[in-house]
């Protein structure tokens, strides 16, 4: 297992509060993990029902791990996607289908007080790449003192919780259309 400063894994009672809230939506979705880490959202998201659970990580062990928990928990790879990239970088390249993931969420590395966790820039990168479905939820984990995220155009704040020093943001896309 990598070094608990390369991955650190949401915990269990973020996970249980977080699929509480997305109950009725999980099943049959199209779930996207960003940052995935081992992994342990994702897998969440797929033993609730989840259609189909696409992991983006960048770090090379830490997707080996991943496959490997994927593989011992669900028992294959129906189902299940590990991106190995950079996630801002993958959401540049047109490689996915557009208005295609239902659930989303990110959990990038948590910054100090000082930087920026990246949640802006990344929220924007996610709307320019269409990747998220009209409607679809996209979950933001922040530690708790970090700035409220900017929301794109045509997106919406249905939910913000907190959770010891970890907070949830959930949001709504909702594409404006154009005459």
């Amino acid at each position: 297992m990598p070094s608990a400063g390369v991955v650190r894994p949401t915990q269990d009672s973020v996970r249980e509060a977080l699929f509480s809230m997305l109950r009725d939506v999980v099943p049959d979705s199209v779930f996207l993990d960003l940052f995935a880490g081992t992994g342990a959202v994702g897998l969440d998201a797929k033993s609730r029902g989840a259609a189909e659970v696409i992991w983006v990580e960048h770090d090379k062990r830490v997707a080996a791990v991943l496959e490997q928990n994927i593989k011992t928990i669900c028992g294959s790879m129906d189902g299940a996607q590990i991106v190995r990239s950079d996630a801002m970088q993958w959401l540049a390249r047109p490689s996915y289908r557009k208005h295609y993931v239902t659930i989303g969420y990110a959990d990038p590395p948590y910054t100090t007080e000082e930087k920026s966790d990246g949640i802006d820039e990344l929220l924007a990168s996610i709307a320019k790449s269409e990747i998220m479905a009209e409607r679809g939820v996209f979950v933001v984990e922040q530690r708790l003192g970090s700035p409220m995220p900017l929301l794109p155009k045509g997106w919406e704040m249905i939910s913000e919780r907190k959770y010891g020093k970890t907070r949830l943001c959930l949001l709504r896309v909702k594409y404006i259309e154009e005459e």
